[in-house]
């Protein structure tokens, strides 16, 4: 009886111990917080960990030419171009997501979507007319607004690579014109970081 009464406790024991473990590293998991910053790359551009977490929206293809060195330079001076426009937009992005508020994501992505295209269209513009990098390169610094947002023009021998990056953008979530896509695309978002 003393026997049974033992491996019933062990088991009771070694239970409890594992539940709770369990327990800690789902609390620890949902403590882990993506900045606003960290949220949008992810969205719309597939970099960082959460655009890795949503596959659902960025297929294998379209992942690997946002994560190039030339569009993650493209995504940081979109996120600084918005920063200046708007400096709380990235808490509000962040706020909103955890809020799982579908409808203010929905309203602050279409508003950086307004500065993205912006940009997307200047580098189209510049892409279209290079005739040769040295010329791209004297346009940019004359550009007050555009030239460190196309500092990296001067490592792209041709503007194939800048091409890509345009086109892989033009079908990013915060391009998407159709409704129903990009509400499917939005609530992955929310539903992947809840």
């Amino acid at each position: 009886m003393k026997k049974a009464f033992l491996v019933f406790l062990s088991v009771v024991l070694v239970t409890t111990v594992f539940l709770v473990k369990q327990q800690e590293s789902v609390a620890q998991a949902k403590q882990l917080e993506y900045s606003g910053e960290e949220i949008f790359k992810g969205f719309v551009f597939a970099q960082g960990e959460v655009g890795k977490q949503l596959p659902e929206v960025f297929n294998k293809a379209m992942t690997d030419k946002l994560n190039t060195k030339q569009a993650k330079a493209f995504a940081n001076q979109v996120v600084a171009d918005i920063k200046k426009e708007d400096a709380d937009f990235f808490d509000n992005l962040k706020k909103a997501v955890y809020s799982k508020d579908a409808l203010k994501v929905d309203e602050l992505l279409k508003k950086a979507g307004q500065i993205v295209e912006e940009k997307v269209e200047a580098a189209k513009e510049i892409a279209a007319s290079k005739d040769d990098t040295s010329r791209v390169q004297a346009e940019l610094v004359n550009t007050v607004d555009t030239a460190n947002y196309f500092y990296y023009v001067s490592y792209v021998a041709a503007a194939g690579a800048l091409i890509l990056i345009i086109l892989a953008i033009d079908i990013t979530p915060i391009a998407i014109s159709d409704n129903v896509d990009r509400e499917m695309a939005i609530r992955t978002l929310v539903d992947e970081l809840n």
